[in-house]
């Protein structure tokens, strides 16, 4: 891919996540708790490291490597980070395995996205899927739709209130149906 298409894509979805505010906060959230948590100390350290009173140097770094103490605390840091990250990993396949492959409560969040599926394709054969961060051209000509959109008619109901939002679409197919019946 070359620059212009990555640059250009990059900035849609990133005019995309300033357009819904609780993504855009959660995205700031994490980015900075980042900064925060991991990268400031991380340069700290590093700093620390390499400078004594002040003057660029490797004694801390000497220091540390010769003294058996220290080279224990690398080790056993290492080990903690290595152990860590493989029961991490380890839990983390367990609850994707069960989430996929048994029936557990709450498994309808994981669904709330395909509910859509559902109906037949051949149902909404003349609406059009508009991806928003991939069209912004086509969600500005159109108007700003908050939801979804069957056969021109805006869907109130969230997808996840899996009846409500059944409901709707069916009642708007039906009404679409008789239209073109009569």
């Amino acid at each position: 891919m070359n620059y212009k298409k990555w640059f250009k894509k990059s900035s849609q979805e990133i005019a995309f996540i300033t357009k819904d505010p609780i993504l855009f906060l959660a995205v700031l959230l994490i980015f900075g708790s980042l900064i925060i948590f991991i990268l400031y100390p991380l340069c700290k350290v590093i700093t620390a490291s390499v400078f004594s009173k002040g003057q660029f140097s490797f004694i801390v770094l000497k220091d540390v490597i010769s003294n058996w103490y220290f080279r224990q605390g690398f080790y056993n840091s290492i080990i903690m980070g290595t152990l860590t990250s493989i029961i991490g990993a380890g839990i983390g396949f367990l609850f994707a395995f069960t989430l996929a492959r048994t029936d557990v409560p709450f498994k309808e969040i994981k669904k709330g996205g395909r509910q859509i599926e559902k109906f037949k394709l051949e149902d909404i054969t003349k609406g059009n899927i508009i991806d928003l961060p991939k069209e912004p051209d086509e969600i500005r000509k159109r108007g700003n739709i908050e939801g979804c959109l069957v056969k021109t008619k805006s869907i109130k109901s969230f997808a996840l209130d899996k009846e409500d939002f059944q409901k709707e679409v069916t009642e708007v197919l039906k009404l679409f149906s008789k239209k073109t019946i009569l």
